[in-house]
């Protein structure tokens, strides 16, 4: 939630997204689609949240959203984590898996 200035309580938008991060890779990409997770390639390493920051930089600038509007809910210390990504509802479709 975030308030305005009006002081109005404006409510936002989110999904929840899967991702497998392969940390130590050569470049930063997004691989894909395994299974219902979707698999990106990080160049950092996974020590000291440095994998995490990577990842949340990346989202942010792969899907053109502010970096605060991306949070890990579980996984920090995995690499299968859970996202809550906070965009606006028309924006939502471009997280979910293609249709099989």
């Amino acid at each position: 939630m975030v308030r305005d200035k009006e002081k109005k309580v404006v409510t936002r938008e989110s999904t929840i997204l899967m991702v497998k991060v392969i940390a130590g890779a050569r470049s930063n990409r997004v691989i894909g689609w395994e299974q219902d997770r979707l698999k990106i390639a990080l160049r950092e390493r996974a020590e000291k949240g440095k994998a995490n920051k990577e990842l949340l930089l990346f989202l942010a600038k792969h899907f053109h959203i502010r970096r605060d509007a991306i949070e890990i809910l579980s996984g920090e210390f995995s690499n299968i984590k859970r996202l809550r990504i906070f965009s606006k509802k028309e924006d939502i479709t471009k997280f979910k898996p293609p249709s099989s």
